[in-house]
């Protein structure tokens, strides 16, 4: 997952900053794991290496980048985080593919006693789902646990 997004992390540089090469965007497009996972599921520190070469502030630079980040399903937010970080949160529908892809189960959601989800549908396939139970509205739960099991594989 951190390649895929260190490649958006790189087109959207390119775009903010069309005088790099593509290398020199992919080398600074780093992503991480933030220190604290309050701040996002990872982090990019492309703005403060892209400072000290352009003589900018690290915000004015990730705002750059951020304003010519590719739209993804996978990406719900993405901010600012000093000295010069950008902190990237993977959104709801990211989690919930990821709970039913490769029959790797990360939670089931609660059942609602609802029987009119049609056979087909994305919420009746995630009512099949085995695994440890979750509120499906408790992402943060899910993502702790998610987290979890990643790191572990």
């Amino acid at each position: 997952m951190s390649q895929e997004l260190k490649v958006l992390f790189a087109q959207a540089t390119l775009k903010a900053f069309p005088e790099l090469t593509q290398e020199e965007a992919l080398v600074c497009s780093g992503v991480e794991d933030p220190k604290n996972k309050e701040h996002g599921d990872y982090a990019c520190s492309a703005s403060f290496k892209l400072s000290k070469r352009f003589n900018e502030n690290p915000r004015t630079i990730a705002d750059k980048i951020i304003e010519h980040f590719p739209k993804d399903y996978r990406v719900e937010s993405l901010e600012f985080a000093a000295p010069g970080f950008i902190n990237l949160r993977l959104s709801d529908e990211f989690w919930l593919q990821l709970a039913i892809a490769d029959n790797k189960i990360i939670a089931e959601p609660v059942m609602t006693g609802r029987d009119d989800a049609d056979s087909g549908s994305f919420a009746s396939r995630l009512l099949k789902i085995k695994g440890d139970c979750f509120d499906i509205g408790d992402w943060k739960k899910v993502r702790k646990e998610a987290g979890k099991r990643l790191a572990g594989n």
